[in-house]
């Protein structure tokens, strides 16, 4: 679709076209396809959900946004949410899309039901809550955010190196996750939507996934006290992207906030292996 400003926005939709309304909101360095990590059509139609997951400025098919922050992601929701005929919604968020999920509740009062977020980073100036995140990820995240054209190079060589030789890049992701994460990466349904996210969020150039990186990496610029929704948290004890330190300060920096820990779920994990409660979570 067509934003104000001329940009253009893409999405998918998944479930019944009069389901209960969720925005799904994808992970760093991704794209509206990791939903097919998380979930399918098939389960969306069966909890009578309509699922649109939605590709951030510069991801997939939605066109670049100079100078973007995270706060300015939910007025691009709202376009699209009016378009669709949408006057009440729930947001759900993965791993980087956690917080615009979390911006969105806070910022668009009385349009967003509820708030879900899975895997959630957080604010990455918060004293402590990088500490436990693996070095690979910080390495990642810094690159991108601190020096954007050495990040721009990092991310070129991931994109080619997954569609040159995908074996290969698989190979390298998975000796970057614990063992549980690994486990759950491997599966076959999970790797190939994995790849295909990542390699659709550099179709068009390097600036969107560099700068969606930096961006979610920076300190936020919204309020989590601000948010009037009930947030449902689930994650991980074992997650080292966004490690559990950064799930308790969202739960306690968020008013109705109903937070789950499961000790022995990873962040990828727990993505693949509570998919269908989390949804099921959205339909009580």
């Amino acid at each position: 679709m067509s934003l104000p400003d001329g940009r253009v926005l893409g999405y998918d939709e998944y479930g019944p076209a009069d389901g209960l309304p969720v925005f799904y909101f994808h992970g760093v360095p991704s794209s509206r396809l990791d939903f097919l990590m998380f979930g399918s059509d098939s389960l969306a139609e069966r909890l009578g959900l309509r699922v649109v997951a939605v590709d951030r400025p510069g991801c997939g098919e939605s066109d670049f946004q100079r100078l973007r922050k995270i706060v300015d992601w939910p007025a691009d929701v709202l376009v699209l949410a009016d378009s669709l005929g949408l006057d009440r919604f729930s947001v759900l968020g993965w791993s980087g899309g956690g917080p615009y999920a979390l911006a969105c509740a806070a910022t668009l009062a009385g349009r967003v039901s509820t708030a879900t977020v899975v895997s959630s980073l957080g604010p990455f100036d918060v004293p402590g809550l990088t500490s436990a995140v693996s070095s690979a990820s910080m390495r990642f995240f810094r690159l991108n955010r601190d020096h954007p054209a050495v990040g721009r190079l990092f991310d070129r060589l991931m994109a080619l190196g997954l569609r040159k030789g995908p074996e290969k890049f698989m190979a390298r992701t998975l000796d970057a996750l614990s063992a549980i994460d690994r486990d759950a990466m491997s599966s076959p349904q999970v790797a190939p939507a994995y790849m295909a996210a990542v390699n659709e969020c550099f179709r068009s150039g390097l600036r969107g996934g560099q700068v969606d990186a930096a961006v979610v990496a920076s300190p936020w610029d919204f309020n989590p006290h601000d948010i009037d929704a009930p947030v449902f948290l689930w994650h991980g004890g074992r997650d080292l992207d966004a490690p559990p330190a950064m799930g308790r300060w969202i739960a306690g920096a968020v008013p109705k906030c109903h937070a789950q820990f499961y000790s022995e779920e990873g962040h990828i994990s727990l993505l693949v292996n509570r998919a269908e409660s989390v949804l099921r979570c959205l339909v009580k």
